[in-house]
């Protein structure tokens, strides 16, 4: 949505401004798949899940699937 839109550039501008890149990937088919990869991923330190998601029940499996040394 446009207001999800401005908000993740709020978000990369503050990033930028605090010295850490911010990068805005949309998700895929399989966005649990898309959260395991990132978990998974040793260059990535934080991860920022932009709720609310398309159903419900898939943002609930989302914030579940995050690790949380990365939320």
């Amino acid at each position: 949505s446009p207001a999800s839109e401005a908000y993740m550039r709020i978000k990369q501008k503050y990033g930028s401004d605090v010295g850490v890149r911010v990068e805005v990937m949309e998700v895929s088919d399989s966005p649990v798949e898309d959260i395991q990869k990132l978990n998974n991923d040793p260059e990535v330190g934080g991860v920022i899940v932009q709720l609310p998601f398309r159903e419900e029940k898939v943002s609930e499996s989302l914030i579940n699937e995050l690790d949380i040394r990365k939320d």
